[in-house]
């Protein structure tokens, strides 16, 4: 859990400008293990 927390996930998800709390967990999940495997987040849409 402390992993995303600290990370961008979390911190776009907080952020009401992205939206991003609307979208469904699995989506937020993907993008965590995105951030993850590759160091960062690799959907274009945030």
């Amino acid at each position: 859990m402390d992993k995303f927390y600290n990370s961008k996930v979390f911190e776009k998800l907080q952020d009401k400008e992205t939206g991003l709390y609307m979208e469904s967990s699995e989506y937020v999940y993907d993008l965590f293990k995105d951030e993850i495997n590759f160091g960062r987040i690799v959907q274009a849409e945030i």
